[in-house]
């Protein structure tokens, strides 16, 4: 007879649910990820799946949250660093002197902005004085060029 899964916990990020599972599995507990390729392929319907679901024997349950709750304090998931976050605003500082550079930073904030929930605090904020530089700089270089012709 099949054991029963029991949901412990449920991740909006592959990246995190993985890690998570990676954990129990080295302490020897069978896990099942649901709906993990579901999120995968389509992240914007993560919330109307239940996020991806970390599920273990009903056996096990316990056991899995007590592992879960005294890792996360002792060992947080720290999601990984984004190098794109530091170009944006590396190009976005540079695209002060350089104005095409401005435009550079600008498509790297918008490639951030749908991981925004992955990335980690020290990025967001990189990723969000980016756009914000690019926004505020962008107008003022177009206004210089439209006076210069």
């Amino acid at each position: 007879m099949a054991a029963t899964l029991v949901t412990v916990a449920a991740y909006d990020n592959v990246l995190e649910a993985g890690y998570w599972q990676a954990m129990l599995e080295a302490e020897g507990i069978l896990v099942v990820l649901a709906d993990c390729e579901v999120v995968a392929m389509n992240w914007q319907i993560s919330g109307a799946v239940g996020n991806i679901k970390l599920q273990v024997p009903e056996a096990e349950a316990s056991r899995a949250r007590e592992i879960l709750e005294t890792r996360r304090r002792v060992s947080p998931y720290r999601p990984p660093e984004a190098p794109e976050a530091s170009r944006a605003l590396f190009a976005a500082v540079l695209g002060i002197l350089l104005p095409p550079l401005q435009l550079y930073a600008l498509w790297l904030v918008a490639r951030l902005i749908p991981r925004r929930r992955a990335l980690s605090p020290r990025d967001r904020r990189r990723t969000a004085l980016a756009a914000v530089i690019s926004l505020v700089w962008l107008p003022v270089i177009v206004a210089a060029y439209a006076v210069t012709l």
